[in-house]
Formats: structure tokens, sequence, C-alpha cells
């Protein structure tokens, strides 16, 4: 789980933050980033530059390439969200592995409050 960006922005006063499909809306859902894929995306890099360059050129030419896809909704209640685990699609063709996050957010005025 992590703050939406929204609810950053907010407390650093940044007027941007007003707008949640700015912020924290997929584009399949209408927004303007898909933050799950963008953090898959970088972990999938950090890894790559962390092997000995032999070993990433043996892992390229070889690997299973694994590919950042874009965020895929959930039911509209935490226990979805809490029990929908990551999608791995396989591409027969090329042996490649898609990988989707589960995207749940809700905006920074939650109408349903803790407690």
């Amino acid at each position: 789980k992590m703050k939406s960006r929204q609810a950053v922005w907010q407390a650093a006063n940044i007027t941007q933050g007003q707008d949640f499909n700015r912020t924290d809306t997929p584009v399949n859902k209408g927004g303007q980033g898909d933050r799950c894929q963008e953090i898959n995306q970088a972990s999938i890099d950090f890894a790559l530059k962390l092997l000995p360059e032999k070993t990433r050129q043996r892992y390229l030419k070889h690997g299973q390439g694994l590919i950042a896809g874009e965020d895929k909704g959930t039911c509209a209640a935490g226990p979805c969200w809490i029990w929908d685990a990551l999608k791995y699609t396989t591409d027969e063709a090329t042996g490649n592995v898609t990988i989707n996050s589960v995207w749940f957010s809700s905006k920074n005025k939650n109408p349903y409050p803790c407690g």
C-alpha cells in the first residue's frame, strides 16, 4: 500500500494534486498514469543494472523477458485489492511474461473513513 499522489501533493500544497485523474487514475480508467506499472518497470531496470555485464547479456539473450504491463483494476472494496494477486501472462510466441499489478485507490476525500 502507498499513500496516493493526490494526498501527498495536497499536503505539499501542489495545486495539480487536486485532480485525482491526473495523479492516481490509470490510463485504462481514463487517467494519466499507471503508477504500479512505473514501479514494476523501475524494479526490473534496477535488477538488470545490478547484474554483472556477462550475466545481464546472457539473460537478455536466453532469459525469459519480463514486461511491466498496465495496471489492472479490482472490485471497489479493500479486501479485493488485498486478495487480488499480480497477473502473469506468458506470450507463447516470444516466451516473455507480462506482469500486471492490481490498482485500487481512492480520492483523498474518502466517503468511508476508518473507525
